[in-house]
């Protein structure tokens, strides 16, 4: 897990709010505070997706759903709700990768080779913003104890890749583990 200061929030927030730079992630929840506060979960509702909630077919066969909704789905919502002339009082985001996107990360790094998918909940980026900035944290959930971090440095290596592949700056401010 590392916590990354970004540095020019402005630059952040387009790439976030109006560019499909982060559409690869899901969505796990979403708080902003503004002139009311807005909660958005992320979970995919299954039965808004079922044949009784649609004019489908029930014989035909349907994938199985995300866990999650993709944050470019979800992306215009936010986007909504944080614009205008005044900035949010606070805002928390957290996305995930998918299972796939897990899996990818688990297989470019020869550290964490010893690592399953299986074994791994999740990794998530969290954003946070206040008065005092916009901070980003990594984390990564393990299904069993494990005292192996490599998945966890795996995936911190991904999302600093990232964030500087996309352009935004960032100071680190430490290694929380």
């Amino acid at each position: 897990m590392i916590s990354l200061e970004v540095q020019n929030i402005r630059i952040f927030m387009s790439r976030l709010l109006m560019k499909s730079d982060f559409d690869r992630f899901c969505l796990v929840e979403a708080s902003v505070s503004a002139f009311c506060n807005f909660e958005i979960s992320g979970r995919t509702n299954a039965e808004w997706f079922s044949p009784s909630g649609s004019q489908t077919d029930p014989a035909q066969e349907h994938p199985p759903l995300p866990a999650y909704v993709s944050w470019e789905k979800i992306r215009p919502h936010v986007f909504q709700v944080i614009r205008g002339g005044r900035t949010p009082l606070r805002m928390k985001i957290i996305l995930a990768l998918t299972p796939a996107q897990i899996a990818s990360v688990l297989k470019s790094s020869p550290d964490s080779a010893s690592v399953s998918v299986e074994q791994v909940s999740g990794m998530f980026l969290n954003i946070v913003y206040d008065k005092n900035g916009l901070m980003l944290t990594t984390g990564t959930a393990m299904k069993t104890f494990t005292m192996d971090r490599s998945a966890e440095k795996a995936f911190d290596k991904e999302m600093t890749s990232f964030l500087t592949e996309t352009g935004i700056d960032f100071n680190t401010s430490t290694r929380l583990n």
